[in-house]
């Protein structure tokens, strides 16, 4: 009986040659290199030939980096990832998004140690720290969920692979301090049928004719009303300030001038909103018309409330005037609408609805126009997160045939 032929291959680059090849009894790729007399080897953590290669590429990158400089090889752990991270990067993020990576990065750095070898992360550290997030043995501190779902822990994986690819790019003595992702090429868990409810027009009509009963002080009525009228995420509506309501076109075209936007677009908009760049989840500043339910309930709300300048739109409570409104109790108030007007809460419902109900009912129009409006950045995420199917245009699709 022939013996099995092994794959292999020589990827030569920057002077340096490195051996990518199949190793009897292993599920994964391993690469081994001659460097000074010495022949190193070790798994390249993927059975991908493709993403091996570029591997064995960044690989050989990284050695001839450390010897044009002179450095020694040094194994990142993930206690300095998370610590480098969180120093060079974390000042340039938002308070949400670096509060996000900090309980990220720590609990990979529970999970594994702060002395885990960032490079030596694999498939089998991918499916234990899934299985542990799962069982609920690991969890942020504080946290009430106990078993996340599958697409709370992607995230976390994809938080993880955000700092090893900046890892890639940033540099130490003249190299950068990963020469791969490891996350990269990896199987993470996804959600096979993600749970994306949209909320109808009647319970919207429902939920904000009790909305003063649930939050006397008016935010919950405002807050509905902008939630369905713009299809903004809820934690930028609470983070508006009175001076970013724009309600004339003069106030719209000296917003426009003051960020360095198009002062034209103020000849098409006679009132808009100014969505702070802070309050984004991607980071970024953007302006967008206001219809005319929504101008009408901000401002009734401002009158009521007297609020000018930079002060918060919708305030924590009236001891806490400096405090915007939280994401809790924003829940809060909706959660309490829903129950006093006997409706159900929706599976991974709560404020998404309006905004996946919002881009539904606009997806007959130009992408480019909806995304710009909605506030989205990448057309997949809004196609794929939020335009859902309706049952009238599916009929129509049939029909057409």
């Amino acid at each position: 009986m022939p013996r099995k032929k092994y794959w292999s291959k020589i990827i030569e680059a920057h002077g340096v040659r490195v051996r990518v090849y199949e190793r009897p009894q292993s599920s994964s790729l391993w690469y081994s290199v001659v460097r000074n007399g010495k022949k190193y080897r070790k798994s390249l953590k993927t059975s991908d030939r493709k993403l091996a290669e570029e591997r064995a590429k960044a690989i050989a990158r990284s050695l001839a980096e450390v010897e044009l400089t002179g450095g020694a090889v040094e194994r990142l752990t993930l206690r300095d990832l998370s610590q480098l991270y969180l120093h060079h990067r974390g000042p340039m993020l938002t308070d949400r998004r670096r509060r996000f990576m900090e309980v990220t990065l720590d609990l990979f750095r529970t999970h594994l140690g702060d002395e885990f070898t960032v490079t030596d992360f694999s498939q089998h550290h991918t499916d234990t720290f899934t299985n542990a997030r799962q069982s609920g043995r690991l969890k942020p501190e504080g946290s009430p969920v106990n078993s996340p779902g599958p697409q709370t822990i992607r995230t976390n994986l994809d938080g993880f692979s955000i700092a090893c690819g900046w890892a890639c790019v940033f540099r130490a003595g003249g190299r950068p301090l990963l020469a791969f992702n490891p996350v990269r090429g990896l199987k993470l868990p996804r959600e096979e049928n993600p749970a994306r409810p949209l909320a109808t027009e009647d319970r919207y009509r429902r939920l904000l004719a009790v909305a003063d009963e649930a939050d006397p002080l008016g935010r919950l009525h405002c807050l509905l009303i902008l939630a369905w009228e713009t299809g903004r995420r809820i934690s930028s509506l609470i983070h508006l300030r009175a001076n970013d309501l724009l309600f004339t076109r003069d106030h719209v075209r000296q917003a426009l001038a003051e960020e360095g936007q198009d002062e034209a677009w103020a000849d098409h908009w006679p009132q808009a909103i100014r969505w702070r760049a802070e309050s984004d989840k991607m980071g970024y500043l953007s302006f967008s018309p206001v219809t005319n339910a929504a101008r009408d309930a901000l401002e009734s709300f401002v009158q009521r409330r007297a609020v000018v300048g930079e002060a918060w739109l919708f305030q924590r409570d009236e001891r806490r005037p400096d405090e915007p409104m939280t994401r809790r109790l924003a829940n809060v108030r909706l959660n309490k609408a829903e129950k006093l007007v006997g409706l159900l809460h929706q599976k991974r419902g709560g404020w998404h609805t309006f905004r996946r109900a919002w881009a539904t009912r606009r997806k007959h129009l130009p992408v480019q126009d909806v995304m710009a409006a909605g506030g989205w950045r990448d057309i997949n995420a809004l196609q794929k997160a939020y335009q859902a199917a309706d049952p009238e245009t599916v009929r129509r699709v049939m029909e057409l045939g």
